[in-house]
């Protein structure tokens, strides 16, 4: 009767401490109004204590978990340092900057992960910057609309 109830005890304490998902991709799709094809460049820029306590400032942590549009003006103020490839978590699966293929953009996550950083994304006539966990949660995906002001859209699925 012993042995029973410690499986038992033991099964239900192993449940209760279990992860959501371990790892998963946060996906970024971005989609263009008009017709025209946009060539889209990313950079993945890494934010001291100091930048990410102005910019927490006005927004709410829940939401930067699928990300949020950042004003170009409070960016224009910070003083931002260029990311390495040493400081981004899992830096073998990324590079920091690069081309988005085919609209999409994919971050390699891990659930327990909580470093936010900010996303560079130019365009042909435009450069706007997101702030997320890029690198930590499960599976999600954010969409992008993008004109002069992008909207962003999160996966209600």
């Amino acid at each position: 009767m012993k042995k029973i109830f410690l499986i038992i005890l033991l099964f239900i304490i192993v449940k209760s401490y279990s992860q959501a998902c371990g790892s998963g991709i946060f996906k970024i799709e971005f989609y263009v109004v008009n017709e025209e094809k946009e060539k889209l460049t990313y950079e993945v820029i890494d934010l001291n204590d100091d930048n990410l306590n102005v910019l927490m400032s006005d927004n709410k942590i829940e939401s930067i978990y699928n990300g949020i549009i950042i004003n170009t003006e409070l960016i224009n103020e910070l003083n931002l340092s260029k990311s390495t490839s040493e400081q981004l978590p899992f830096k073998n699966i990324l590079e920091r900057r690069g081309t988005i293929s085919k609209g999409k953009l994919e971050f390699k996550t891990r659930e327990l992960s909580n470093k936010i950083s900010l996303l560079k994304i130019k365009t042909n006539k435009y450069v706007f910057y997101i702030m997320a966990n890029l690198f930590g949660g499960c599976n999600r995906t954010t969409f992008v609309i993008l004109g002069e002001k992008p909207i962003l859209e999160l996966n209600k699925m």
